[in-house]
């Protein structure tokens, strides 16, 4: 009897194998070269539940790698006299060869063989968790976290992402060339910039974004705005907020799409027709997967509720940390910049293992006020690090106030003209991508994007970001927003 069957720690309960089907693997594997290619890339040696199983794949494999012709008398060869006597000998090999009853069905006696190795798996993981639960003197949160980390891995790890042959990665590389000429690429999401989408062509998966700016030019709204633009297309996200309440939050995103005035609203000036429009709007979002999270929110509960997201919706598209240098940081670390870069080494790994897009918001030095001048991303505060993980830098920078005769932003003076607006423009650039690509300073009079307006001293600030640069249009684009007399 084959003792390595049965569970250690449950007597008499048979771990998940399947050794008809290793055998038809193997057998497959030994009789034919391609059936090799075929599941070489999907399986692995320990998925096998028998050690004399692992030792032939394993050698099966050294043998493809150097290119070596494969046979029965070859293979023999190859395990030499102490290996083959450990896995019993030439005739158990000839057995191999003698069960498979088709060489075509390789493919599903793979598959097979990898659904036990992930049942075996989650066994072994449950031991983990119920060894460290007694043991482990990490706290309780902590121990979720890895625990939710390991169940995750084992249904997402196929290893169809750890590896490729450069012929295979060189036809992918056109392919996402072609998609993406055609527009179909859906590994990229487009945003609602026209800036950031001419230079970059718009946010991949897995993307760390940095968006840098001083305080009131809208880094928030802008980190709203382009998960407003994705939720509008099916995709989800997660905004974890330690200084806007998840009420606010939504309020800004309800506000923001209805076209409505949130001072407005926050004076109690709504009118009926605003309400309504509020009411709409709040019917068309309500299917969106959206949630906020307020607080200082440390790494590991970013990592439980982002895992847990991903559960509940089968993806996570966006992750919205505003801001980093403000969050939960690790209490045991006393530096803020090791604080800073650890919490973005989280989010980076969160981003690329799961293929959602980070959206880091962070504040600038107060160097860019005080010398006025263009940002750079060494303005960002603990640059280092978050210049170094990040794929994309946006910058915002306040490009100052100016007059502009537009209706529906204007004030009737006492003479009975109409007063110039003043608006407030917020310039967006792109200071870094992952190709280099960067966008040029904008020329004079043409901006990327405003966030808000500032109407004199009547009206306020509007707490709306919208593009007004692009090729061929006029500086300001007017919006539809009415503003009372």
């Amino acid at each position: 009897m084959d003792t390595t069957n049965y569970d250690e720690q449950n007597i008499g309960r048979v771990v998940p194998h399947d050794i008809g089907a290793e055998s038809c693997v193997l057998g497959c594997m030994i009789q034919d070269p391609v059936a090799i290619d075929e599941v070489s890339h999907k399986i692995k040696a320990e998925d096998f539940h028998r050690p004399a199983h692992q030792i032939i794949f394993t050698v099966l494999l050294e043998m493809c790698v150097a290119c070596k012709p494969i046979d029965l008398v070859l293979l023999r060869d190859e395990l030499g006299e102490a290996r083959l006597s450990s896995i019993g000998g030439i005739d158990y090999l000839v057995a191999l060869i003698d069960g498979v009853p088709g060489i075509s069905n390789v493919g599903y006696y793979a598959d097979i063989v990898i659904e036990k190795a992930k049942r075996r798996s989650l066994i072994t993981a449950g031991r983990e968790m119920i060894t460290a639960a007694y043991e482990s003197m990490d706290d309780a949160a902590e121990l979720v976290s890895k625990a939710q980390d390991g169940l995750f891995s084992l249904v997402t790890d196929d290893g169809s992402e750890m590896s490729g042959s450069g012929r295979d990665g060189a036809i992918a590389a056109i392919e996402t060339v072609i998609a993406r000429k055609n527009g179909t690429d859906v590994s990229i999401f487009p945003t609602p910039y026209h800036a950031v989408n001419e230079s970059l062509g718009g946010f991949e998966k897995g993307y760390y974004v940095s968006i840098g700016g001083v305080t009131g030019t809208g880094k928030t709204c802008l980190a709203l705005d382009i998960v407003a633009h994705a939720a509008e297309q099916g995709k989800s996200f997660v905004y974890f907020s330690c200084e806007m309440s998840a009420e606010k939050l939504s309020s800004s995103m309800l506000h923001k799409g209805a076209k409505i005035s949130g001072r407005s609203s926050r004076l109690g000036l709504s009118t009926d027709s605003d309400i309504d429009l509020l009411k709409r709007e709040a019917e068309r979002t309500k299917g969106w997967k959206a949630e906020y999270v307020f607080g200082k929110t440390t790494e590991i509960e970013l990592h439980q509720k982002c895992n847990a997201l991903r559960r509940k919706w089968g993806h996570l598209d966006y992750i919205v940390v505003d801001y980093i240098t403000e969050m939960g940081l690790d209490h045991k670390l006393r530096d803020t910049r090791a604080k800073v870069e650890s919490y973005s080494s989280a989010i980076n790994t969160i981003a690329k293992t799961s293929g959602a897009i980070a959206l880091v918001v962070s504040q600038f030095s107060r160097s860019v006020v005080k010398e006025n001048r263009k940002p750079t991303m060494g303005d960002l505060k603990e640059s280092g690090k978050l210049e170094n993980d990040s794929d994309v830098v946006l910058l915002l920078h306040d490009m100052g106030m100016k007059k502009v005769p537009c209706a529906n932003y204007s004030h009737r003076g006492e003479n009975g003209t109409r007063d110039p607006a003043l608006f407030k423009y917020i310039a967006l650039l792109v200071g870094k991508g992952r190709d280099g690509s960067v966008t040029n300073w904008p020329p004079e009079g043409a901006v990327s994007s405003t966030k808000y307006t500032t109407v004199l001293k009547f009206y306020g600030q509007m707490t709306l970001f919208e593009e007004t640069y692009r090729p061929g249009a006029p500086a300001v684009v007017q919006q539809e927003l009415y503003i009372p007399e």
